[in-house]
């Protein structure tokens, strides 16, 4: 009886996270952790729906070509609590966990509702 083996997928590390990367993920949903005040992650994830990815108009052309053009993705709670505005933990199927740096924000165009936003830069 012959055994089939499986390859890994290789998964998205930090260093290759770019608009593009993101742009077919809208309206996917992460998972993500947040830090805790002794330092350690929260045990639940939060789930949080990408919403959009704006890369910066005003890039410099100077930027060397190596570098990636800055760009900011933004994301809405849709369920369980994020226990932090600061460093959290991401955690997707494609991606390696990476910390990133999540900012609550708010949308002017969605002042009304009671949705929590975030918002994570990539320089």
């Amino acid at each position: 009886m012959a055994t089939e083996t499986v390859e890994p997928l290789l998964k998205i590390g930090l260093g290759g996270f770019t608009a593009m990367t993101f742009r077919q993920r809208v309206g996917e949903r992460f998972r993500f952790h947040g830090t805790l005040p002794d330092g350690t992650l929260s045990q639940e994830p939060a789930q949080i729906e990408l919403l959009e990815v704006s890369e910066s108009k005003g890039a410099s052309t100077n930027r060397p070509a190596e570098w990636r053009t800055p760009f900011s993705l933004i994301f809405v709670l849709r369920d369980g609590t994020l226990a932090t505005n600061g460093l959290c933990r991401m955690a997707h199927d494609d991606f390696e966990p990476a910390d990133l740096l999540l900012s609550r924000i708010a949308l002017l165009e969605r002042r009304l509702g009671t949705e929590q936003y975030y918002e994570a830069v990539f320089g």
